[in-house]
Order: C-alpha cells, then sequence, then structure tokens
C-alpha cells in the first residue's frame, strides 16, 4: 500500500475547555494514520490544557502566553512535522473525510500549495447553512486578489514547503491574518477548492476569534494593509488589477460601514470606488447610504433577517 503522507493538525486555544475536546475527536474521527494533532495553548486560563492532555499520546500541547490566534498557529507550525499543515479551530469541527479529500490534489499536483473545502455554519439553535455560499463577495473585482469567500482556516490545508517559501501568519495583523498568508500561497502556488463542506463552523459569542477581534477601525486598517503589502511585494502581477482590487476594497468596506451604521464611512469608501471602478451595484449601496438613517436601519433589519 502506498504510504500516507504525514500531516500535522494545528488547534490554537485559549480558555476552550468545553469545545477542545469535540475539535480533537472530530480529527482523530478521519483514521488517518500518519498525523499528529498540536493544540497550542495561548495562554488559557480554564482546563484546556488538561482537556487536550486527556487524550495522551494522540495530542500534543505546546504553551505561550496570551498572544492572539496568528501567534498560536505559527507556535503549532514550528513544532511541527508533517508534509501537509492542516488547521482547525478550537470550537469548530471537521466531517468524516476532510482530511484525506482535502491533501488529494496536493499528492495529485506539486504545484498545489493549498485546498480548501467548503464549510457548514451552525447557529446555537442548530440551524446550519454553508458559510458564504451567497456572498456578494462572488464577482470579479474580489477574485483579483482575495481567496474565495467560501474559504475559511479550519477548512484550509498548506504544503508545509508552501509555507516555508512564503512564510507563516503575519503576527503583526490583529485581523484578517490568514487571508494575508492565502493571498502570499496564491501569488507562488495553484490553489484547489473542495465544493463539498466538511467542516462545521459553529457560531460562539465567546469564540476565541470573536473575542480577540480589533475594532472596526483597526480591521480595516489590517484590510488595507494587507493589500497594499501585496501591491508593493508583486508589483507586475497586480500591475494591470490595481483599480479593480483598489474599487473591490472600498465597495467592500463601504458595504461594512453602511451595515455597522456608520453612515458618513460609507458613503466615503462607496463613493471612491465609484471613481475607481463604476458599477450597478456600488452605485445602489450609495444611495441608500444617503438615504434617511430609519430607512437604512429597517434596511438592516431586513437584510439580517433575510
Amino acid at each position: 500500500m502506498t504510504r500516507l503522507p504525514s500531516v500535522s493538525v494545528i488547534i490554537p486555544a485559549f480558555d476552550s475547555e468545553a469545545t477542545i475536546a469535540r475539535a480533537i475527536h472530530s480529527v482523530l474521527s478521519q483514521h488517518y494514520s500518519e498525523l499528529e494533532i498540536i493544540v497550542a495553548d495561548d495562554g488559557s486560563t480554564d482546563a484546556t490544557r488538561e482537556v487536550a492532555e486527556s487524550f495522551g499520546t494522540a495530542v500534543r500541547v505546546v504553551s505561550q502566553p496570551n498572544a492572539g490566534p496568528a501567534a498560536a498557529r505559527n507556535l503549532g507550525i514550528r513544532s511541527s512535522t508533517g508534509e501537509y499543515i492542516a488547521f482547525l479551530d478550537s470550537d469548530d469541527e471537521w466531517l468524516p473525510g476532510r482530511l484525506s479529500k482535502c491533501i488529494e490534489p496536493m499528492q495529485q499536483e506539486k504545484t498545489v500549495g493549498m485546498t480548501w473545502c467548503r464549510s457548514i455554519q451552525k447557529s446555537p439553535d442548530g440551524r446550519e447553512r454553508v458559510r458564504n455560499v451567497r456572498s456578494p463577495s462572488h464577482n470579479k473585482l474580489h477574485r483579483l486578489l482575495w481567496p474565495s469567500p467560501l474559504q475559511c482556516t479550519p477548512a484550509t490545508t498548506c504544503r508545509r514547503a508552501a509555507l516555508e517559501q512564503v512564510g507563516v501568519f503575519d503576527e503583526s495583523l490583529g485581523s484578517r491574518e490568514d487571508k494575508d498568508l492565502w493571498i502570499r500561497i496564491g501569488e507562488q502556488f495553484d490553489f484547489v477548492e473542495i465544493p463539498e463542506p466538511l467542516v462545521v463552523v459553529h457560531e460562539r459569542p465567546d469564540s476565541y476569534v470573536a473575542s480577540n477581534q480589533y475594532n472596526l477601525a483597526k480591521i480595516r486598517a489590517d484590510y488595507f494593509s494587507i493589500i497594499d503589502k501585496a501591491l508593493r511585494r508583486c508589483p507586475k502581477k497586480y500591475a494591470d488589477k490595481r483599480k479593480g482590487i483598489m474599487a473591490e476594497a472600498h465597495r467592500y468596506w463601504g458595504r461594512y460601514a453602511l451595515y455597522y451604521g456608520i453612515s458618513g464611512h460609507a458613503r466615503s469608501d462607496l463613493a471612491r470606488s465609484m471613481r475607481l471602478y463604476p458599477s450597478p451595484i456600488t452605485a445602489f449601496y450609495l444611495f441608500i447610504s444617503w438615504m434617511p438613517e430609519p430607512a437604512i436601519e429597517a434596511l438592516r433589519r431586513l437584510y439580517r433577517m433575510l
């Protein structure tokens, strides 16, 4: 029989005693022989470490003072030995077949540096939907730079050689550090999407990632910092795409500000997007941004309900 390639599963965890066992069980249920599970304990103050260590030799726990998810994942990567690196968050879980189906394209083609599958978003009341499958970011401008809106970290697997070439998560970013890494990998390697939901992402208001989110201004600054670094890193690659990339960025943040009730910022970003790349959808959002606030709030409630 052909030997399976070795895989390291990195699970960053912060105060995750209630969910970490479920995450680990979902990895062990993959029935993959060449596997190491590394829990990167990011300064937990509860029994996260004890729960992870209760799995014995099946799980290795490494620890650091609390420094955030990017630093925790990097600690796990540095501590790993696998040919492939797969990620899982401590409050999410994998479905059967997730590992083998996501590794297969990289086994078949050496130019593939990264794969991801689709995921199911599960609310606390048990409702499920495929994550971002109806995302407005499915447009040609979005695809000039950003990975698919269907990609999330627990659904992503990387070739170790790709990480060695492009680097790991940028710890200076407080948000979107995963998207930054996926862009860097995509600049040097092919990537493959597995069109099947093989991950369950649990919505939790006190989740590890949610509890570490920066404020909106910082998230926006991180977003544009990632774009700026990409444009400076590969100027030839993005030379004829720059205007579209910036138009999409301002359109995205105009919508984001509109959703969170910052109409002035929304108008500014949407107007910039229109100047760079006029489009009917951007004009539509810009029109909404000038509506009276009660009308905008009614549209927000309708959007959230839908």
